[in-house]
């Protein structure tokens, strides 16, 4: 773990030396991910995870969207805070592909990338040392991160979190796992698209990760040979998610059921 935490310093803080207190401090704060997102991911990393070669590219993208946001300022120079500057106003990702083959992964490690990029990085330090009350920013990057389902479930009249429909459509970036999972109803559809059509309007990134394929969320007319396919989606949700998210389509087995076997 060491090497994996000097690794993040020199590609995050490449200006803060080794044995110094900012670096301890920094390394400290850098040793796991992002709060927001579910324990079993908090050491996730673009830079270190290992995917199947067909899906590199998911990784690949997950960099180079986290590179076109970041402003590279020094961290360590008070007067110069960096910002969160999505690529295109409101531009996300969605992360197609079957069950197991690190979709999951890849939105975890961006909202961990980002947090050291943002969060940890706009800590309160001055002239290379580091205050004993270091604390983030009033306003850190807010980033959220939902299962779907259980995001439904909780935001349902006579839920147990009907407030985390706020934080959800106010946040800096929301990352919704697992779409698709849910049985499908007229709630569904409306809580959905109350989502997207508020973070649209506010141009807030969405990450989506979904074991559908682009043709199952918008549905075809078939031809010939193939029977036309409904959509899981109304027309006006796959129009958002299209409008929103960047598509990114992985492949393969799942990495989970061969890790058991």
């Amino acid at each position: 773990m060491e090497k994996i935490i000097a690794r993040r310093m020199s590609r995050i803080f490449p200006g803060i030396k080794p044995d110094t207190p900012a670096y301890t401090a920094f390394a400290r704060h850098i040793a796991t991910g992002s709060p927001a997102v579910p324990a079993r991911y908090r050491n996730a990393d673009l830079h270190e995870a290992r995917m199947d070669r067909d899906n590199g590219h998911g990784l690949n993208a997950g960099i180079h969207y986290v590179k076109r946001t970041y402003s590279g300022r020094s961290a360590i120079d008070d007067s110069q805070f960096i910002s969160w500057r999505p690529p295109r106003p409101g531009l996300g990702l969605i992360l197609h592909g079957p069950q197991g083959v690190g979709k999951t992964h890849i939105a975890a490690a961006i909202a961990n990338e980002l947090y050291w990029r943002f969060t940890v990085a706009n800590l309160k330090c001055i002239d290379h040392t580091v205050r004993s009350a270091v604390r983030p920013r009033p306003r850190p990057l807010d980033i959220r991160f939902y299962d779907w389902t259980t995001y439904l479930e909780s935001t349902r009249p006579g839920g147990g979190n009907q407030g985390a429909k706020t934080p959800a459509t106010e946040c800096s970036l929301l990352i919704l796992d697992d779409l698709g999972k849910e049985n499908t109803t007229a709630y569904v559809h409306e809580r959905l698209h109350t989502l997207l059509n508020t973070r649209y309007s506010t141009a807030r990134p969405t990450i989506i990760t979904t074991n559908l394929t682009p043709d199952e969320i918008t549905g075809t007319d078939g031809d010939d040979d193939t029977p036309p396919m409904a959509p899981a989606y109304d027309a006006h949700i796959a129009d958002r998610i299209r409008e929103m998210c960047f598509q990114i389509i992985l492949t393969g087995n799942s990495r989970r059921r061969a890790a058991a076997i």
